[in-house]
């Protein structure tokens, strides 16, 4: 499979993540998400999908690897995203995952 060919399957599945996701399929979003970072690993949009897709299924450390993927890939970038999430934002859902992590 040639470069060309890897992205576009990467955007197809996260596309579908997406759409998964709107439909409250979290967990067919997730394995999309994983399928599209599979093919292109600093595919910041599906990374941020599998974060989202892992904080509804309450998969929180989980949730908090894919945040890390995302700032490895793209300190910048990630806060591209720091838009509202079910009236949280981005940055604010990690801050959370982490305190869940730690016990607080």
């Amino acid at each position: 499979m040639n470069c060309n060919e890897k992205e576009l399957k990467a955007k197809l599945h996260n596309n579908r993540a997406i759409a998964h996701f709107k439909l409250g399929n979290h967990q067919n979003s997730l394995r999309d998400a994983e399928a599209a970072i599979e093919l292109n690993p600093t595919f910041l949009k599906a990374i941020v999908r599998g974060a989202t897709a892992c904080v509804e299924l309450k998969r929180f450390e989980e949730a908090i690897t894919w945040c890390d993927k995302g700032l490895a890939v793209s300190f910048e970038g990630i806060f591209h995203f720091n838009r509202e999430y079910n009236g949280k934002s981005f940055h604010n859902m990690m801050f959370q995952g982490r305190k869940y992590k730690e016990g607080y």
